[in-house]
């Protein structure tokens, strides 16, 4: 349960948001999202700032094409595009200087909105993902759920809000896709929030860390392998930090109830009670280390050989892969490609 976890997003930050499972990072993006209701506190989002997420990309219409579904996210530009049209029509008959000045206008904010390259963007984005040029004619329909995830990241990334918020975007993509995607979310405009199991796309990525436990969230800056080296430190210091006062709280608590009932001392035993009770009090480090445990034992010992293959093909209308392999007991095998 999140309980006074405050984050302030500015800028173009790129924040990692981590934690355990159930700590809450799916939630916390929801609420900035305005997809779940708060029991209290409040979230500030300015007016003009647009907050976008893959939960809010539907696609109504499966049987649209992937091109038309993308499009959608120009929109405005499209408009852009129909009234320089509609107003070059009526320069034909009436070049006046007001027409001419409410062209001008048009085609400037026109370029500066990206009309002239967005078909480019659009298809560039859509190919590191993994797709072709034809696949922009091909149906919604015909792509399975976890290409329509891929296609939803796409449209996501196409409308470019300004809070972009990103929950394990690396779900789904082969390598190349991945570390195409580092380099978009490094140079995009605006502030991203990733939530993410890649501890190697965090590193490539954030700026700093979000870090939920205990329902508080804790601001580290950096990058998630200078988290976790921050952190154990932070954790060690402020523990010994904490013996020592905890060694001068014994201290005065000995000398109040030594002197507190003798008359010339009285004073004093009340000066060290005052000293205590302004004291700010330093709490212990805590992390939560708990983990799953479990011991799997096989029913009879396997043998050596674990896995032989013999030109194994694997595939659709055609064979994508023929493999011929000896996999032995105790080996570990990657299997990557696109």
């Amino acid at each position: 349960m999140l309980e006074g976890a405050g984050l302030q997003v500015k800028g173009s930050e790129k924040i990692g948001l981590v934690g355990r499972n159930g700590a809450g990072k799916t939630t916390l993006l929801r609420i900035m999202a305005g997809e779940e209701d708060l029991d209290r506190g409040q979230v500030i989002v300015p007016k003009n700032v647009q907050v976008g997420t893959l939960s809010q990309i539907t696609f109504s219409d499966l049987d649209r094409t992937v091109h038309e579904a993308l499009l959608e996210v120009f929109e405005p530009l499209k408009q852009l595009e129909r009234d320089m049209e509609a107003l070059t029509r009526v320069l034909e008959t009436d070049p006046s200087e007001a027409n001419l000045e409410k062209f001008d206008r048009l085609q400037t904010e026109y370029q500066a909105k990206g009309g002239y390259e967005y078909e480019k963007e659009l298809k560039t984005v859509f190919h590191h993902f993994g797709f072709s040029e034809e696949d922009l004619d091909r149906k919604l329909l015909e792509f399975s759920s976890g290409q329509r995830t891929r296609i939803g990241l796409v449209k996501l990334l196409l409308s470019k809000p300004d809070v972009l918020l990103l929950d394990e975007p690396t779900n789904h993509l082969d390598i190349g896709s991945i570390e195409w995607l580092e380099g978009y979310v490094k140079r995009y405009p605006g502030a991203v929030i990733i939530v993410s199991h890649d501890r190697m796309f965090l590193d490539h990525v954030v700026d700093e860390i979000a870090e939920i436990e205990f329902g508080k969230v804790r601001i580290w800056p950096g990058s998630y392998t200078q988290f976790v080296k921050a952190k154990e430190d932070w954790l060690e210091k402020n523990h010994d930090a904490y013996m020592r006062q905890q060694e001068q709280i014994r201290n005065m608590e000995a000398l109040i109830e030594k002197f507190r009932y003798k008359k010339n001392k009285a004073a004093f035993a009340q000066s060290k009670i005052k000293q205590l009770d302004r004291m700010e009090r330093i709490e212990d480090s805590k992390s939560d280390r708990s983990r799953m445990k479990a011991r799997f034992t096989s029913a009879r010992p396997g043998g050596k050989r674990v896995l032989e293959t013999d030109h194994l093909q694997a595939g659709y209308e055609s064979v994508l892969a023929d493999a011929t392999f000896t996999l032995m007991k105790g080996e570990r095998l990657g299997i990557v490609g696109p």
